[in-house]
């Protein structure tokens, strides 16, 4: 994302009208005035990180409300313009939404650490003021943690320490996993560069032991689900570096993880997934405890497939059944809403949220309860991990 321009952004947004477009100028001309000037510790104009943000964005097509204010998210904080103004210039979604990343200035608080907790508090919270927040913040971390390598030492575990806290499981629970991956990727050699090199050589080394015969698993599974007709795409994936550093530090050992491997088969619908589980069945053994049915069940984020772990008797691997539609899900989480939903995306979010997600109810629950932005974030730390 070198050199982020507003015409790359606007190549993008193919999938806007004209009026959506003049949005999003609107917001670009207001945002370059107010960082004239500002420059990144990497050397780039400020300007090409608002941009950054919403080209992350642009990949979820998301509205055009929300590019606006991936574009203004830190006019507010860098400048004596106010919510009221956002609103005036361009209307009040994008005004709540550049309110709701904003941080709560320093002057307001007695310690740095005070002023740390409240605004945790807020980005936690922003889920319930519009779940479009969380998803401008994820992108506007998403990019900070790739320019990382330009800040100073202590910023970038402190940093590192907060995004696999408290943005990662974010994206967790509200179904982001694409970005949940990269953030805990681009954070692990921060928070520990031996360990991280240590289980990325191991890692690179097993995956050369396995690969032909993981890819002629592939082709098995495949030939196999071609012969009852059922159209398919099957993805081979290996678990992140962060994953299996977690595994590590609970005492497991790397060679002896049945799910360092997965298989995911996504088919057309929901009757051919189950279709697709007695081929599976057919071809390698598992037992009923290796079996989960997150389609009948779905888990607290809203994820839907067929899990099971199984052996070809030299691999241990993990299957995931799915549908295109759950896939989406699986990767983009919410964020998958507006191409799956159009213009009832953000209505279905909330929706979804409220009825669906685990963690959106505790969350509420707890900031209900909290008497202080301190122990707020205490608690939501241990319910988001």
């Amino acid at each position: 994302m070198n050199n982020m321009t507003i015409e790359k952004l606007l190549a993008k947004l193919t999938y806007f009208n004209n009026v959506e477009k003049e949005k999003v100028i609107k917001a670009y001309n207001f945002a370059s005035i107010v960082h004239n000037g500002q420059y990144r510790n990497s050397g780039e104009l400020y300007i090409t990180h608002p941009l950054s943000v919403a080209y992350i964005l642009a990949y979820f097509k998301v509205d055009s409300d929300t590019i606006a204010a991936a574009l203004l998210h830190d006019v507010i904080e860098d400048s004596n313009f106010t919510k009221n103004d956002i609103e005036e210039l361009l209307n009040h979604d994008v005004a709540i939404l550049v309110d709701g990343v904003t941080k709560i200035r320093r002057e307001c608080f007695d310690t740095k650490e005070d002023q740390n907790n409240a605004n945790t508090r807020k980005n936690i919270m922003g889920l319930k003021i519009d779940p479009r927040i969380i998803i401008i913040k994820l992108a506007d971390r998403l990019h900070n943690m790739l320019t990382m390598e330009y800040q100073n030492e202590i910023k970038q575990v402190e940093n590192s320490y907060e995004t696999v806290e408290i943005f990662s499981p974010l994206a967790y629970h509200t179904g982001i996993l694409v970005i949940k991956r990269v953030l805990e990727e681009l954070s692990l050699p921060y928070i520990d560069k031996k360990t991280y090199n240590e289980i990325s050589k191991q890692k690179r080394l097993i995956v050369d032991e396995n690969i032909i015969n993981l890819q002629n698993t592939y082709f098995n599974i495949k030939e196999h689900l071609e012969q009852r007709n059922i159209s398919n795409e099957i993805r081979l994936q290996v678990k992140n570096i962060y994953e299996i550093y977690k595994k590590l530090n609970k005492g497991a050992d790397i060679r002896e993880l049945h799910d360092l491997f997965s298989i995911q088969i996504i088919v057309d619908d929901i009757k051919r997934c189950y279709e697709t589980l007695p081929v599976i069945e057919e071809l390698y053994p598992y037992t009923y405890n290796d079996f989960n049915d997150y389609i009948t069940n779905p888990k607290g984020n809203m994820y839907q497939g067929i899990h099971l772990e199984t052996t070809n008797n030299e691999n241990y691997f993990k299957v995931k059944i799915r549908t295109n539609n759950m896939n989406k899900v699986d990767t983009f989480g919410i964020a998958s809403y507006w191409e799956l939903y159009h213009d009832n995306a953000l209505e279905q979010m909330r929706r979804d949220l409220s009825r669906k997600c685990d963690i959106y109810k505790r969350l509420i629950e707890i900031d209900t309860n909290s008497t202080s932005d301190k122990d707020f974030v205490k608690i939501a730390k241990k319910v988001l991990l």
